[in-house]
């Protein structure tokens, strides 16, 4: 799979952090390919995104709050695979 650009719809609640955990099997982590990841865990969040070209349909990530704040105005770009298709509608 390849990177997306994606854009923040907003920030999921902590059940959604852990949801996506245990759906993907991975640790989280911020996905953001240029994030610097100098982040504790506490800074952490799950977000509510659409891809670029598919605004249909709403997925869930998990960003660190730093790329929140300053990219979401941008896009980001997220590996397709860490997208997990959310059942929350906008």
């Amino acid at each position: 799979m390849s990177y997306v650009k994606i854009k923040i719809q907003h920030v999921a609640s902590h059940d959604d952090l852990k949801k996506w955990e245990d759906r993907m099997l991975e640790k989280v982590k911020c996905w953001n390919k240029f994030c610097l990841g100098v982040y504790d865990e506490q800074v952490l969040r799950a977000v509510h995104v659409t891809k670029e070209g598919d605004e249909e349909n709403t997925y869930l990530t998990t960003l660190c709050e730093d790329c929140i704040k300053e990219t979401a105005d941008y896009g980001i770009l997220v590996n397709e695979k860490h997208l997990m298709l959310d059942s929350h509608k906008r």
